[in-house]
């Protein structure tokens, strides 16, 4: 056989694959809270425990905005990315304060602990990473 005839055949079962799994980006299933709540790093880390309650966040943001977009997957994407964005000033400044040149998990850490509006950043993000994995979202 030839290579082209070989090509043609593998995408077609690649797309019978799809099909039957059916990753259509234009539809979203929500994410149950009890799969935010098995992870750790999802919790605030603000002293006291008066941190951001992202699994009230995760469930609103899920029913008022993803099921009213058109593509999901490519929302969440922007969303997560513009995050990402928001986080990176802020590392930034904790690696050169204490003179890293990586995030070490113990700045990441002390960050979260003292800056609330950081904390925050990183439960939504990981939030939608998660929202977007159990979609079967391209990454």
């Amino acid at each position: 056989m030839k290579l082209t005839v070989l090509k043609s055949i593998i995408k077609e079962e690649i797309t019978k694959l799809q099909e039957q799994m059916n990753t259509n980006p234009n539809q979203y299933t929500i994410v149950p809270s009890s799969e935010f709540g098995q992870n750790q790093n999802l919790m605030s880390q603000q002293p006291g425990g008066q941190g951001f309650n992202g699994l009230s966040w995760a469930q609103n943001f899920q029913t008022t905005k993803l099921t009213t977009v058109a593509n999901p997957c490519n929302f969440l994407k922007n969303q997560k990315n513009k995050l990402l964005a928001k986080q990176l000033p802020m590392t930034t400044a904790a690696m050169n304060k204490s003179g890293e040149n990586v995030l070490t998990t113990s700045i990441h850490n002390q960050l979260r602990q003292s800056n609330k509006h950081y904390d925050r950043l990183v439960i939504k993000a990981g939030m939608m990473q998660i929202m977007m994995f159990n979609n079967s979202c391209p990454a």
